[in-house]
This record gives C-alpha cells, structure tokens and sequence, in this order.
C-alpha cells in the first residue's frame, strides 16, 4: 500500500526534484504529513490492515490511540472500534467515517458513509433501486460504485449522503478502478538493450526534471534523457506528467538513452 508506506519515509527519500534539498526538512516533512492526512481523509483507512503510523494520521487519533486501536484487532464490524480503551464515544463519532471494517456483514461499515449516517443512506439506495449487494461488491474490489448503480444514484437529488455514495472513493483507494493497470505489452521494451532508436513509448511518465532537461521512465529500468532543447513551455513536460516519446539514442555500455518527443501523427508502438 503506498499511503502506509509514504508515511513512514523521510521526506529526503523522496526524490522529487533537485532543489529538494535546498528546502527545510521540517517543512517537507509538514507538507508530506498534510498531504498523508487529506488522502486518509479522502479514503479512510482498514482498521484491520492499516500500519500504525497510518492509523495515527486519522484525524482525532493520534499515535497513543493508534496503538491502542492496532492492539485490539481484528474488529469484526465497526461498533468493535467501542471497545478499544480509550475510544469514546465522541472519539468514535469523530473518527468512525475514517476507519472502514471491510469484513463486516453491514456493506456500509466498509464505506466512508458514517454509521449515524446509515438509515439515510440505506434508503437513498432503495430509492434509486440499487442493493446493498453493489456496495459490498465495491468494498471488495476498492473505490466506488459503477455501471446502472451508480446512474440511478446520481439521478437524485444531491445531499450529502448521496455525494458520498456516488464518491469514487467511497469503499477505499479507488486507483484500481480510476485507473486500470495498462495490459501487457508482450512485444515491449524490457531492458535497455531492446531498444533502438525510433523505438516509440506512449505515455512515459516524467520522474524529474532539471535545468538541462528532464527525466523519462521508459520502462527499461534506467530512466531516458528529454534534452531542454527538444521541449518548450507549451509541451507539458513537468513532473509526473505522461509523455508520447521516441528513443533518439542508445548507449547500452554507459545506460544512456536520449529521446525526443513523439508527435501525435508519428507515434507508433514499439
């Protein structure tokens, strides 16, 4: 899980640019806090799977609590969060939106929908027709709801309750769904000695940039050089972008790999 994971590391670790360094640690490790909080916030975390230090970053939590909540697992539905010493019942009611029970018999205990909010929404689906069966098939893959369920919830009128229920993010990470795993290309690239140039590779996401130029994962296990001479402002080369690019060179003794970026009428797959 790459939330759990991001909250463990030193921002330092990171990489995001070459200047990171020149920046205040203290604030880096702020801004990666904060940036931890509002995806909790946005997708709620397991309370079965969850790593401790994720627990904490739920709002209302804190890292005392956070043990305390890891120690008494495994919750079978969320009314068990009542149980763990010193989760009361405000704390429960601050933070039971936050901390999702996919295990349980009630779909909605595995949703971000929260349980004072459950009437309104068990008759928000049976009003639009949808089960409670679509929900737990949700919670089990990740994300929200789809297809005809989604449709009919949408046609509502909007509440909050509603929004929720019709929120990508509504049982957990929704990557999975917002974003499949592209299929396998048997025929691509694997390592650097399989590439020639005018090899073309369709949105190659941007790692880093650098004054001289920026760096484009190819999929090949050494990153390819995007000279600033072959880019301008207008041509979206930033950070984390996804880029049509060609591979212009090939020095396999020393891992270099030079491209240029490939224009929408001379792209062609490997």
């Amino acid at each position: 899980d790459p939330l759990g994971e991001y909250v463990r590391m030193d921002p330092k670790t990171l990489g995001v640019g070459m200047y990171q360094h020149d920046a205040d640690a203290k604030a880096l490790r702020a801004a990666l806090d904060g940036a931890v909080e509002d995806a909790v916030a946005a997708v709620g975390v397991d309370a079965n799977a969850a790593s401790e230090d994720l627990v904490a970053r739920v709002a209302g939590i804190g890292p005392g609590l956070a043990k305390a909540v890891v120690a008494a697992r495994p919750f079978s539905k969320r009314e068990d969060l009542k149980k763990v010493p010193r989760l009361g019942p405000k704390t429960f009611s601050n933070v039971a939106g936050f901390l999702r029970v996919p295990c349980s018999s009630e779909p909605l205990d595995a949703t971000r929908i929260h349980p004072d909010d459950y009437a309104e929404a068990r008759a928000a689906l049976r009003k639009a027709g949808v089960s409670t069966k679509a929900v737990a098939v949700a919670a089990a893959r990740g994300g929200g709801l789809g297809g005809d369920a989604l449709e009919k919830l949408e046609a509502l009128p909007s509440t909050p309750v509603v929004r929720s229920l019709t929120d990508g993010a509504l049982a957990g990470d929704p990557r999975a769904a917002l974003a499949p795993a592209p299929p396998l290309e048997t025929a691509a690239p694997r390592t650097i000695g399989d590439l020639r140039p005018g090899v073309a590779v369709p949105r190659a996401p941007v790692r880093n940039v650098a004054p001289f130029g920026a760096f484009v994962d190819v999929g090949v296990g050494v990153d390819g050089l995007l000279h600033a001479s072959a880019f301008g402002p207008g041509d979206g080369v930033a950070l984390g972008a996804a880029l049509d690019v060609v591979v212009a060179s090939v020095d396999v003794g020393r891992r270099r790999i030079g491209l240029r970026l490939a224009g929408p009428d001379r792209l062609r797959k490997y």
